[in-house]
């Protein structure tokens, strides 16, 4: 898990370290933080299928989905306990981005996220982790979350 000013940098870290020929599916309409750093990749096989089909189309030649938690066009949230399921299932690994104008503003009735990184869901708080008037910015409250609750 990595917290990080803008998605694209560890997205495109993601991707060149991903062997010759990997296959990463990812949904057609996500940010371009995270699609981007994969498609233009000539090494990898990327493909995009709408993020309804996400789930339905992790298979045992699935390497790696790469997705956003949340739609940018329209907040759509992906189900990412069905995503760890469907992605353990397939022995796929998963990157996912939280971004800012996603599930942080678009989940005030959630009491948590779980974010999917590798193979391990981390349960979050989000509503405590983003709450103003905590004397911290966002982001750092976001990590002091993250932190307590991988345990350390």
């Amino acid at each position: 898990m990595a917290l990080v000013g803008q998605v694209s940098t560890p997205t495109g870290l993601v991707a060149s370290c991903l062997p010759d020929g990997a296959n990463v599916l990812c949904a057609e309409e996500d940010f371009t933080s995270v699609l981007f750093p994969f498609l233009v990749n000539d090494r990898l096989n990327v493909r995009t299928v709408p993020l309804d089909h996400l789930l339905d189309e992790i298979g045992a030649d699935t390497d790696l989905v790469a997705v956003s938690a949340a739609q940018s066009a329209d907040g759509r949230v992906l189900d990412l306990d069905d995503l760890a399921t469907a992605s353990r299932d397939a022995q796929a690994q998963t990157y996912v981005g939280l971004h800012d104008r996603g599930p942080v503003g678009g989940l005030d009735g959630a009491p948590s996220l779980r974010l999917v990184c590798g193979r391990r869901p981390v349960a979050v708080d989000l509503r405590a982790a983003v709450a103003p008037g905590h004397g911290r910015p966002p982001l750092q409250r976001l990590t002091a979350e993250v932190v307590r609750s991988l345990g350390r």
